[in-house]
């Protein structure tokens, strides 16, 4: 006598086999389904097991694969009666089986089982090496075939769903689930299967669940848990809906715990970013495209001279700006509005008592509330702009202190060289209006003064005779003038100018083609200051009377200019040279 339990949900069927096995003298029991079987084999051991595949609630390809997860039924013999696995040629080891019989005609199906119950192991080898027992008398069934591959197609989709997908019987017990649910517990098909769905929730929320379950009985109707109050299911945040079918329920299960998660780092961080922005030292400002303020920090409202933020809200931005700087708010504005760029102004504003501040605005465009919006920092520089007022009278007058301390050092030199008296400061006029014209920065143009004030204190060195000398040099008296420019750097390079005034008079000889001196530089290589100042010192020397010779005239000088245009000297310096004399815009004191 052998124990033995038949699954099977045809009623008929299940009978046929109890009968047949019965009266062969053999102890059975019988399951429905695949969770009822699961229930029997808790407590009951069998030999053999004959289990239906298509079946309701846990079918019996699930129940196979759970009862080899079961220690004490490891004996057991799994012999599947399956009409559709017979024809789709299942593989045994997928299906956790060892024996495959095709359900046919019933006197075959008899002989069949029976042969099993007698030699197990016989026709275990047999089914193993592919063979079907009662393969040859089955009857084919296209329909099947179909429904067997729509089964198929939907448990696929079931499994690549991203939802989690499970169905409870009745009394809550777990009958199917899809990979979802197994990634979501941790837990295999096997350890879920006729488990309570409720015992997966934590405990505090347990009550909750049955609740729910109770609620769904009642009203036939689909109920859920929203993500306003998620449960805990496994250690994640969930939401559910439960849709009742006939006998059974399925249950739908969307995880959100990942974005219940930025949810919340996303408040913190508004909240800390709110708390940062009432607390910055600068001023905040939102403002609508109408330019009404949408809010406003701490610091706005204490730039104004207002209680509380709340009063700035709703006010346009425009009571708050100086009149006179208005058109330049408002074309800033509308620049940055459209090239959305950030824009840096500076501006005066009114606070609440009449008073006005100098203030410095950063800009941008931002969304506010899902609306597009403006962003405007400020922050007080009246302090600053006082400062810096100081800083600039200062300046000037330590420029002024530095021009006139010049001065006099180019006076003290033209006291040992009458005959060249003047020739530095008229040369100093000429630059001045190259400069003017070529748009040079004042803190540049004030450098450049200055060189061109004592562009030959080198010749300092030379002595008075040959200075004064009324015929022509000969060559060691000429190359002992030549060395001036490098006396003045000399002279020069120890004072703290703020420009490099000793590197332009050491370069004011030098030439664009390198024929000049003392370094022989070419192109770039000389200071722009020097290239003016080359320009000006021929123009004036050939212009002006020298002791070794009467003056050659102006337009003899920009002959020369305009013959080494290019070459000798900068072509826009002597562009600006020739256009300053020929127009009439300048003349040289003395010509």
């Amino acid at each position: 006598m052998k124990k033995i339990l038949v699954v099977d949900n045809d009623l008929l069927i299940l009978e046929f086999v109890k009968d047949l096995l019965e009266e062969n003298g053999h102890e059975v029991r019988v399951a429905e389904d695949g969770l009822k079987a699961l229930d029997v084999l808790q407590t009951y051991f069998p030999d053999l097991i004959f289990v239906d595949l298509v079946m309701p609630n846990i079918d019996g390809r699930q129940l196979c694969h759970a009862i080899r997860e079961m220690k004490r039924q490891e004996n057991s013999i799994i012999a599947v009666m399956s009409a559709l696995a017979a024809e789709e040629r299942d593989n045994i080891a997928d299906l956790a089986a060892d024996i495959l019989i095709a359900k046919g005609p019933l006197p075959e199906l008899s002989r069949n089982i029976l042969s099993v119950v007698k030699n197990p192991e016989e026709n275990r080898r047999k089914c193993l090496g592919g063979d079907v027992l009662g393969s040859e008398d089955i009857w084919p069934r296209k329909i099947t075939q179909e429904l067997l591959s729509a089964k198929q197609h939907f448990e696929i989709i079931l499994e690549r769903m991203k939802e989690g997908i499970l169905e409870i019987e009745a009394d809550g017990r777990i009958i199917s689930v899809n990979s979802r649910v197994r990634l979501l517990t941790g837990l295999s098909e096997i350890d879920l299967l006729g488990t309570r769905f409720t015992a997966l929730f934590a405990e505090e929320h347990q009550s909750r669940i049955t609740d729910l379950l109770k609620q769904n009985n009642q009203t036939k109707e689909i109920v859920g848990i929203d993500e306003d109050a998620p449960a805990l299911f496994c250690g994640r945040l969930v939401v559910l809906n439960l849709i009742p079918l006939k006998d059974h329920k399925v249950i739908i299960i969307n995880d959100i715990t990942e974005r219940k998660r930025k949810e919340l780092e996303l408040r913190e961080s508004q909240g800390l970013i709110g708390s940062l922005v009432d607390n910055m030292l600068d001023a905040a400002v939102i403002i609508d495209q109408g330019g009404k303020a949408l809010f406003a920090n701490n610091a706005a409202a204490e730039l104004v001279d207002m209680e509380s933020p709340l009063e700035l809200v709703g006010k346009h931005v425009g009571e708050f700006i100086h009149p006179d700087y208005m058109k330049s708010v408002i074309r800033n504005y509308l620049m940055v509005k459209r090239r959305h760029a950030k824009f840096l102004n500076e501006y005066k504003i009114i606070s609440s008592d009449g008073a006005g501040k100098d203030v410095e605005s950063l800009g941008t465009n931002i969304m506010f509330k899902g609306m597009p919006a403006h962003i405007v920092t400020l922050r007080d520089i009246s302090e600053r702009k006082e400062a810096e007022k100081k800083i600039r009278k200062g300046i000037v007058r330590l420029s002024k202190n530095l021009e006139e301390a010049v001065i006099s050092l180019a006076s003290a030199f033209e006291m040992k060289d009458p005959y060249t008296a003047g020739h530095q400061r008229r040369v100093t006029q000429i630059v001045s209006a190259i400069a003017l014209e070529m748009e040079m920065d004042q803190d540049r143009f004030q450098g450049l003064r200055l060189a061109s004030l004592v562009h030959d204190i080198g010749k300092i060195n030379v002595p008075a005779e040959i200075l004064s000398k009324p015929g022509a040099l000969s060559q060691p008296e000429f190359d002992l003038i030549r060395t001036h420019s490098e006396a003045g750097y000399n002279i020069l390079k120890n004072i703290n100018f703020p420009w490099p005034i000793s590197k332009i008079v050491l370069q004011h000889h030098e030439r664009l083609d390198g024929s000049g001196y003392p370094g022989g530089l070419s192109g770039t290589e000389i200071l722009l200051e020097a290239r003016i100042i080359a320009v000006a010192d021929v123009v004036e020397a050939m212009a002006t009377h020298r002791p070794y010779r009467a003056s050659l005239g102006i337009e003899k000088a920009l002959e020369e200019i305009e013959r080494g245009r290019g070459m000798l000297y900068d072509k826009d310096v002597a562009d600006m040279c020739l256009n300053l004399f020929r127009s009439g815009k300048f003349r040289l004191e003395a010509e």
